[in-house]
């Protein structure tokens, strides 16, 4: 991200002179608190700027006495501003960013400014203008081109070629601000950005997530110099599988805290667009498109029509390998009928999007093993074969004016896909276009170490080397990142990555990456994971902001009185599960893995063979892979418990008792989620072991906390591919139902005390 300096933000007229020297600054001239005597080099408060609301007064120049302009560049906007701001369903250029689709998403970023500061300044007089007036306070927003041409004014600064980038700019005459953007998306962030220097915070969706800024009785229009732009360009956002996955609080959220991307969706697409969303969709889509049982015209299935097209395995093709193995990318036919169905899908119900995933199938096996396949090369160039393949017909299909638009194609770097490393041979020249890309998704990752670790040999020496491998050819094909903070094995537990992500997004960075997201963004119930995606938003803009400056920050003004004991309550939660994917992932070494492959009977093998993680101890004693053991865990969830109740305890107000009953609410199943687990874990290894009476202890123990799971739901579960939406119990959440119900049958779990 690039900055530069701005006015320091300080809470009394002493501390003011302090930290500007004697000389303080007078109306209008807050800029002198960035003189080099004073060592401040501030970023904008998105990019980890600890706040502290300021008292009236001083290096204001629009007490709350005086009418404040909102100058919004196109004729009518005195009267229309806040019509076009809700418009958004009449627009008809959002595709194109057209100039509607720009009035709109201006129009709308007035009107948050003015709907905050009102709340700011209490009192004021705050007026919409298409003029700019000479002599009043005025606030400027609008595309830096149009506002320059529209005002006739010299001092816009300029900006880089990027629609979100932004400046905030006083100008010389004093009491006048420019909001200006690159483009519509850049005016919405300056306009957030600005109202985060007042002090205003969106942490969570809705009201229970919004900290107010200090009431004030003037703003600071003067000594602002502000440009900033994103540090992952491409997009920052979500992957949002399932179609009933749409919330207005959500996009309103991630709008003001600068996120951009979620997959397309029919009912939302018109406000989305308005908050500057763009859209990534899809995922798996071969699964569908080459299932091998799809009822054909000729009333065979596909496999039994085009067995060609599926892979070779062992010198066969057979159904029971088609949609396990990769489909074979060598057969342009097979290749040519899924470009086909693609370039349908866009004419139609993918039209609207800007990103299509063409994910290969999700099995984790292998690709065909025909030697014109293997002739391709590595896995990767075997994909990239395929969308090359892909490209060109869709850019035909584009020329021709069968498809309007030019929707980028996304290929993923994943274990799932057998793709996770790079290609062996340069990059395809029909995908050196800018705009497809690949999707690096490190699913198994270890969280207990940041992932360039040289620490962690088990889980993410791998990943690092991937990593590597693909910034090989980033040049060629931009590279982007889907990280897994809410991963389906996670189930929604109240997981915390604070210690990693600030390292995480650095090293991304470094490595040339261009798009962050993650799987799979909560709907509700958020509790403690509000700072995962504060930190997600914050790092997404700039990978070097301070992660500790960002959570103080966020406990203080989150929880008031209470941020105390909550600053001893997230250390532990988030240390309690730093081991999470040894207990919880796809990994093979994860006790998750080896609970649900147990048959019920008397285990053969260890459940812990991950050094990461033992039944009971720490690590290993080479100091590599070490991860929290069980024990000390479970210590660490007694003592957040405590400081949860402790700060339950104290007096504070409604929104802050609001916060910590859903932090509560969260723990809970947390807590009874992990003990399951180890229990379940116990009884296994105890059973293994021979050792029949710490089985039965173990046993009980697990039929406990089991009955209370099941007494309560996790919400949501969301239907995928098609719309619907569910609650599991806690239970079934655990994803160890159905291996609590076989083990409920058999005689070893109730069996007789040793005698």
């Amino acid at each position: 991200m690039s900055t530069s300096k701005e006015p320091r933000e300080v809470n009394s007229l002493a501390a003011l002179e302090d930290a500007c020297g004697s000389g303080a600054p007078r109306m209008g001239d807050a800029s002198n608190c960035t003189s080099s005597n004073t060592g401040i080099d501030r970023r904008t408060f998105l990019g980890a700027v600890t706040v502290v609301p300021l008292a009236a007064g001083l290096g204001f120049s629009a007490p709350s006495s005086q009418t404040i302009f909102i100058a919004v560049p196109y004729p009518g906007a005195a009267k229309s501003t806040e019509y076009w701001a809700n418009a958004e369903e009449q627009v008809r250029d959002w595709e194109e960013e057209g100039p509607e689709a720009e009035r709109c998403t201006v129009a709308f970023a007035a009107v948050e400014l003015k709907r905050f500061l009102m709340q700011t300044v209490p009192g004021s007089d705050i007026r919409f203008t298409e003029t700019l007036p000479e002599h009043e306070a005025v606030i400027v927003v609008g595309p830096a081109p149009r506002v320059k041409t529209f005002f006739g004014l010299d001092e816009v600064p300029a900006l880089p070629g990027d629609r979100q980038a932004y400046a905030i700019h006083s100008l010389q005459r004093g009491g006048a601000l420019l909001l200006v953007g690159g483009g519509r998306q850049g005016v919405l962030y300056a306009v957030y950005d600005y109202l985060g220097q007042l002090g205003w915070r969106w942490y969570a969706p809705g009201p229970m997530g919004e900290v107010a800024a200090a009431k004030r009785t003037s703003l600071p229009l003067n000594g602002w110099k502000t440009v900033s732009t994103p540090d992952f360009p491409l997009f920052r956002g979500f992957h949002a599988e399932g179609m009933s996955k749409e919330s207005v609080e959500l996009f309103q959220w991630m709008a003001r805290n600068r996120l951009n991307m979620w997959a397309y969706r029919c009912t939302s697409h018109a406000l989305m667009r308005k908050l500057g969303l763009i859209f990534l969709s899809g995922g798996h889509i071969l699964e569908d498109i080459l299932n091998a049982d799809k009822p054909m015209p000729s009333g065979k299935t596909l496999f039994e029509e085009h067995p060609e097209w599926f892979a070779e395995v062992n010198g066969k093709r057979e159904r029971k390998n088609a949609g396990r193995y990769q489909f074979c990318v060598s057969n342009d036919a097979a290749v040519a009928y899924v470009a086909a169905s693609i370039i349908e899908h866009f004419q139609t119900d993918w039209k609207p999007t800007d990103f299509q995933n063409v994910w290969m199938f999700d099995t984790w096996a292998d690709w065909c093993q025909c030697s014109r396949c293997q002739g391709l090369g590595n896995d990767a160039d075997r994909y990239l074969h395929f969308l090359a393949k892909v490209r060109e017909a869709v850019n035909a299909a584009i020329a021709s004016r069968e498809v309007k638009r030019d929707i980028g194609l996304v290929m993923c770097a994943y274990e799932g896909t057998s793709s996770l490393y790079g290609p062996a041979h340069p990059v395809p020249a029909p995908l050196r276009n800018g705009k497809d890309f690949v999707l690096y998704a490190p699913i198994n990752r270890c969280y207990a170490h940041p992932l360039g670790s040289h620490e962690c040999t088990e889980f993410n020496r791998h990943y690092d080397e991937a990593v590597q491998s693909w910034s090989k050819v980033a040049g060629d094909l931009p590279f982007t990142v889907v990280e897994y903070y809410s991963v389906s094995k996670f189930e929604d537990l109240p997981l915390l990555f604070s210690r990693t992500m600030g390292k995480d997004f650095a090293y991304y960075h470094r490595a040339g990456v261009k798009g962050m997201s993650y799987m799979h963004i909560p709907m509700a119930l958020w509790g403690p994971r509000a700072l995962t995606q504060t930190l997600f938003a914050r790092l997404s803009w700039d990978s070097g902001a301070s992660v500790e400056k960002i959570r103080q920050e966020y406990l203080t003004l989150y929880y008031g009185p209470a941020a105390a004991p909550m600053a001893e309550f997230y250390r532990c939660l988030e240390d309690a599960y730093a081991n999470i994917t040894a207990w919880r992932s796809w990994a093979k070494e994860s006790v998750n893995a080896g609970l649900l492959a147990w048959d019920g009977g008397k285990p053969q093998t260890p459940l812990f063979p991950a050094k990461h993680l033992q039944l009971d101890s720490v690590a290993d004693r080479s100091g590599l892979d070490v991860g929290i053991g069980p024990r000390a865990s479970i210590d660490l969830l007694e003592r957040a418990r405590a400081a949860l109740a402790k700060a339950q305890s104290m007096q504070a107000p409604a929104v802050v008792r609001q916060r910590l009953e859903e932090d509560a609410r969260l723990f809970r199943y947390g807590d009874e989620s992990f003990r399951f687990y180890l229990e379940m874990a116990r009884l296994y290894e105890a059973r293994r072991l021979g050792k029949e009476g710490e089985a039965r202890a173990a046993w009980a123990s697990a039929e406990k906390l089991a009955d209370s799971l099941r007494s309560y739901y996790m919400p949501f579960d969301f239907d995928f591919p098609g719309a619907g939406v569910g609650a599991k119990d806690a239970l079934t959440r655990s994803q160890l139902r159905p291996l609590l119900d076989k083990l409920a049958g058999r005689p070893l779990a109730v069996a007789k005390p040793e005698s």
